[in-house]
Order: structure tokens, then C-alpha cells, then sequence
């Protein structure tokens, strides 16, 4: 009886794993199928000097048609010779990268700081999704605030109709070439705010008003991770 049902069960673990969907970007978050796919890539990044560490300030964009879903980023840090001297990761937070947009990150490292240091970045996802993390969320009053130190300051408002939680504020910095230079971010006061609701916020940088060109400041929320 037993050799007549193992080599039915043996068919059946093969039809089955030949059409339930496999892990190949195609069916990753949600039960989400299609052929789309998010492309990442690193926009731009700088080597800054942290207490003689080495720390990595980036931003990953993703200019494909699909969300991207834990997006790790990746570098190996270099001397001029050549020689590797640490090796490290960090993950996007949030944890959803939508279509047409771009998240900043920052990496501490191992490494000492080198000025002629280089890095090679690669950046990759776990999974997909159609969550945008920015979506309900508007800015307002958004302003520069100089005491020794440069601040931003201003409003974040949940146009949804749903409370949003660990609501976030980031802000990239960029030199005159338009390249990354530093990144920061904040959370609302309090981090969940209301439907309809404006709770403010203020980020407080370790940048001097010379030591950058321009900013951009988005918010996102992770009510629904």
C-alpha cells in the first residue's frame, strides 16, 4: 500500500511546486504577481569623516514602474591601493521605496576616514509593493533655522481620513554639484497625527549654513510596516 501512495505524493510535490509562484521578484510581498519591476539605483553618495570613522550619506532612487520592498544598500570601502578595508550595509527606512521616487540613507561604517577613500555601492530589494509611504502627507512652513547649527523646521499634515503612525521627516543636503553631502531626519511631535490632522516638527542638523548648497525635505509614515 505504502510503495502504491509514495509515488503518488512524488507527483504531486512536483505539479505543485512547478505552479505555485516562486520567490523570483514576481511574487514577493502581499501576493502581489506581475512582471514589473522597481529599478534602483544610487543616485549619488559622499564620504564624510565621523569621529575618524568613515559615514556614508546616499540616496537610492527608484526609477522603475513598481515599489521595492527592503531595499538594502551595500559598500565596500577602499583605500587608495586598493586594499579593502570594511565591508557594510544598511536598509532604506522606510521600508518601501515607490516608483519615481528617492530615499536618502546613512551608513556608518568600520572604516577610518580616508579623503582618498572609495566605495563601491550596489543596491538591492527583498520584495515588491504597491505601498507609497509619502501617501495623505503634505508639508508646510518649512523653513531654516540659524543658531550655530542649521535647523529645519515646519509642519506635517495627514490629509487621509485614517491615523498615521511614526509619522517621519527626512531631509537630504547637497553641495553646489548637486552630490549628497549629509542626511537627517526627525519624527513629528507626536509621531502619529490624525486624520485632517498638522502636528509639527524640527530637525536639527550638524551642518553650518556654508557646508551646503541646497535641501529637500519629504515625509513618510510606517503605519503599515
Amino acid at each position: 500500500m505504502i510503495k502504491k501512495i509514495l509515488p503518488c505524493l512524488v507527483v504531486c510535490f512536483f505539479l505543485f511546486s512547478c505552479t505555485y509562484p516562486q520567490n523570483d521578484d514576481s511574487d514577493l510581498y502581499d501576493n502581489l504577481i506581475t512582471t514589473e519591476k522597481p529599478t534602483l539605483n544610487i543616485k549619488s553618495y559622499s564620504i564624510k569623516d565621523s569621529y575618524d570613522s568613515a559615514i556614508i550619506y546616499g540616496e537610492v532612487e527608484n526609477t522603475g514602474t513598481i515599489g521595492a520592498y527592503f531595499v538594502r544598500i551595500d559598500a565596500t570601502i577602499k583605500d587608495s591601493l586598493g586594499t579593502i578595508l570594511d565591508t557594510d550595509y544598511t536598509y532604506l527606512d522606510p521600508y518601501a521605496l515607490p516608483e519615481e521616487s528617492c530615499y536618502g540613507f546613512t551608513m556608518y561604517t568600520d572604516a577610518l576616514y580616508s579623503a582618498t577613500a572609495t566605495v563601491d555601492m550596489s543596491v538591492s530589494y527583498s520584495g515588491l509593493t504597491t505601498d507609497n509611504p509619502e501617501s495623505g502627507l503634505t508639508l508646510s512652513n518649512v523653513s531654516e533655522s540659524t543658531v550655530t547649527y542649521i535647523h529645519i523646521l515646519g509642519e506635517i499634515t495627514n490629509n487621509s481620513s485614517e491615523l498615521k503612525t511614526y509619522c517621519r521627516v527626512d531631509a537630504i543636503f547637497y553641495d553646489e554639484t548637486g552630490k549628497v553631502i549629509y542626511c537627517d531626519y526627525t519624527y513629528a511631535d507626536p509621531s502619529s497625527i490624525g486624520a485632517n490632522y498638522t502636528n509639527s516638527f524640527e530637525i536639527y542638523t550638524y551642518l553650518l549654513p556654508s557646508e551646503y548648497s541646497t535641501y529637500r525635505v519629504y515625509a513618510t509614515s510606517s503605519d503599515n510596516y
